[in-house]
Parts: structure tokens; C-alpha cells; sequence
């Protein structure tokens, strides 16, 4: 048995407790670090607030798209210009009569050196014409254009600003046109003097416009030629949506000339 008065023995005694002290904190230090690092039985399995996936939003929540209107251009009145018949032929080098469209180059020169807007050189380029007046009245303006190669430079009025963005009223008459209220009894009536009238683009006019631009009332005279008497008046009335896009087209009843101006026609 060991001598456990001796000096050794004291000395091995520390060393040993010392030893077991230290192996007793690094066990209480590895133990602790292995709580800390390693997943629990709650921490593999995710929560359900990361794992549940995004709410896919029902028929009722998903937002309609807002609908869209077919491009148009917004025509105001810079877009008008005061065609120069001596400047135009300059540049062309012949009779504006003859001019061709489909060759430009010339009339845009006139234009430039005239120093006409540049929204007034986009509505020829687009239209082969030029704006002569512009009315605004809403949703859907009114103008009148014209052009020496279109009709003797008669010119036409024209609907601004829907879709699309020139129309012409010429445009706007419906093929069944002769089947207006009012129209056969009037037909009937001249048939005996072999008059057959018909609507006039480049004479009709606006007679009614309305719903901040949205609604419009064209009317045509009826007449066999230029200088024939006008018997009548086909009316058309045009509705517009808020996108500008034509929603309806509806013929009125034909305003027929007065009883005595049908009597002169037919003496």
C-alpha cells in the first residue's frame, strides 16, 4: 500500500485531480457545443411560416387586366398647315395635281422649308393629306382635310383621335345605306323623274356632338351630283367608347326637303 504521507504521493494525488478536472470541462464544453450545433427534433422539420407556400390568389382575387385601346396618334392643332401651292410645285417640279403619294419626298421638302410643325408633316406622312381645321370636343375631335390630289382638293371632314386615328366620314357610311328610314318612300318619290339621289362625303357636315366627344350625328345631303338640288339628308349617328374605338354605327331617319322644295324638283 502506498505510503500516502509521502511527499510523491501528495504531488501524483494533485496531478491526477487536476487531470479529471480537466477532463470534466471539455466534456461539459463538448456537450454544450453539441446542443448548440446539432438539430434538435424540432429544428428538422421547417416551420410553417418558411416551408407553406405563397397563397395562390383565387378567380375572385386575381386583379382583371385593364383593357387596352388600339394605339392611336393625338392629333391637336399644330398638326394643321396651309399647303403652299407655289412651294409645293417648286420642289416637286410639276402641277400638284399629278403629284404621287406614293413618292413624298418632294411635298415633305415644301414642308420643311415652310417650316411647318413636325406634327403637322406626321399627319401627312400618315394620311397623305393635311389638316385644315381642328375642333376639339372630347373624347373624339373634329376635322376637315384635304389635299390637291384627292377629290380636286375638295376635302372631306374627318372624326380625330379614336381608332382609328383619322377617320373619314366617308368611311362611316354603312353599305346598306338605302335601307335608312325614310329613304325608299323618297326614292319612290323621284323615281318618276329618274333621280336617284345619293350621300355626299366631301359636302356632310357634324350636326350633333355629345357625351364629352363619345357620341356624333353626321349628316350626308342627298343628291345625284354636285350641282344637283340636295332632296335629303342621310344621318348617321356614331358612338364611341372611352377608348375611342367605334362601338356602334345606327342610320336615323332620312331628313327629307320640304314638301315644296320636292314639288319645284319634280316640275
Amino acid at each position: 500500500m502506498p505510503d500516502m504521507t509521502s511527499p510523491w504521493y501528495r504531488i501524483r494525488s494533485q496531478v491526477c485531480l487536476v487531470m479529471l478536472l480537466g477532463i470534466l470541462a471539455l466534456a461539459a464544453c463538448g456537450g454544450d457545443s453539441v446542443s448548440s450545433t446539432s438539430p434538435g427534433p424540432d429544428s428538422a422539420t421547417p416551420s410553417a411560416t418558411s416551408a407553406a407556400p405563397s397563397p395562390v390568389p383565387t378567380e375572385s382575387e386575381t386583379p382583371s387586366p385593364e383593357p387596352e385601346s388600339d394605339p392611336t396618334n393625338i392629333w391637336e392643332p399644330e398638326a394643321i398647315w396651309d399647303f403652299d401651292f407655289e412651294l409645293v410645285e417648286t420642289q416637286c417640279g410639276d402641277p400638284v395635281s399629278t403629284f404621287d403619294p406614293e413618292q413624298p419626298e418632294c411635298v415633305l421638302r415644301a414642308m420643311q422649308l415652310d417650316r411647318a410643325n413636325p406634327e403637322a408633316i406626321a399627319f401627312f406622312e400618315a394620311t397623305d393629306q393635311f389638316l385644315d381645321t381642328y375642333t376639339e370636343l372630347g373624347r373624339v375631335d373634329f376635322g376637315h382635310v384635304s389635299a390637291p390630289w384627292f377629290n380636286m382638293f375638295r376635302g372631306e371632314p374627318v372624326l380625330l383621335n379614336g381608332s382609328p386615328s383619322v377617320i373619314l366620314f366617308g368611311e362611316l357610311i354603312p353599305e346598306d345605306w338605302q335601307d335608312a328610314p325614310g329613304y325608299r318612300s323618297l326614292s319612290d318619290s323621284l323615281e318618276d323623274r329618274g333621280l336617284d339621289p345619293f350621300p355626299w362625303p366631301e359636302y356632310s357636315g357634324l350636326d350633333e356632338s355629345r357625351s364629352e366627344g363619345q357620341f356624333h350625328i353626321l349628316s350626308f345631303p342627298l343628291q345625284e351630283c354636285r350641282v344637283c338640288d340636295v332632296v335629303g339628308q342621310l344621318r348617321i349617328a356614331v358612338t364611341f367608347d372611352s377608348f375611342g374605338q367605334v362601338e356602334s354605327t345606327d342610320m336615323l331617319p332620312v331628313e327629307v326637303s320640304t314638301p315644296t322644295e320636292i314639288e319645284r324638283l319634280l316640275q
